[in-house]
């Protein structure tokens, strides 16, 4: 379970669109309703500059807990109804999945530009491929990272430090879902200061901090969890995962 008085590092992931892939196959990319831990882990890893081939580089990542919170979104500017005594004061920007259907390929010299074209498993030439790929739209999830051993503590800093120097590009799933702002806010000593920050950083952008949507917890006992992911990386090159115990709460946090 959470230990509120250890060190918290505080991630907001605010965008106009966002993909967090699981369980996408072939043709199909689908998209979670929260951000996964092997996402979050390859932003680390892009960030810390550490190759997908590096097995040994993402191992460095285990020993870090994560806590993701997805929060609604209110409209940046509030303007009343025309209709008397209404207003939007209230009102919320629902969070929204979408499809795009995706073209890979096609047009591409296969001498010249073999890299580009799609080929299929017996390494004929598939010509254009279109896929499906889910996003989501007006989503802004906040995630507190911190160390499962007290001793890891420096882990949090090294990431933090990373995540706003990034080595290469990080993005909040896929490559064009672009962050709209900044993602790392401090290493904070505990979590009721990480959400004192959360809540300065609200002036700022438009979160409803009264109604969290979902909160997921990792959890150790099986009993406790609510559900089960395989989303732990084992290997990226490979796209191997193993599972992880969550618990997903609905309802105010603690």
């Amino acid at each position: 379970m959470t230990d509120h008085n250890t060190p918290h590092l505080l991630l907001l992931l605010d965008g106009p669109m966002q993909a967090w892939g699981y369980l996408s196959l072939f043709d199909r990319r689908n998209s979670l309703h929260y951000p996964t831990r092997s996402a979050l882990v390859g932003m680390f890893c892009a960030a810390s500059g550490i190759d997908r081939a590096d097995t040994s580089g993402l191992r460095r990542w285990d020993r870090l807990l994560l806590e993701v919170i997805a929060y609604c979104k209110r409209p940046a500017r509030i303007r009343p109804k025309e209709r008397a005594g209404v207003s939007t004061g209230s009102r919320r920007l629902e969070v929204r999945r979408w499809i795009d259907f995706h073209t890979i390929g096609g047009g591409y010299d296969k001498k010249t530009h073999r890299y580009f074209v799609p080929f299929s498993a017996e390494g004929k030439p598939r010509g254009s491929v279109i896929t499906q790929r889910e996003y989501l739209a007006d989503a802004c999830f906040v995630v507190l990272v911190r160390a499962a051993d007290p001793t890891d503590e420096g882990l949090l800093t090294e990431l933090c430090h990373n995540l706003c120097h990034p080595r290469w590009g990080i993005w909040l799933g896929r490559k064009c879902c672009v962050p709209s702002f900044p993602i790392c806010h401090k290493v904070h000593p505990s979590r009721q200061e990480a959400f004192a920050c959360l809540k300065r950083l609200s002036e700022w952008r438009p979160l409803d901090l009264t109604r969290p949507l979902r909160h997921v917890i990792e959890v150790d006992r099986f009993q406790d969890g609510t559900d089960t992911l395989f989303d732990v990386p084992v290997d990226f090159r490979q796209r191997q995962f193993r599972p992880r115990r969550v618990q997903e709460i609905i309802g105010p946090i603690d």
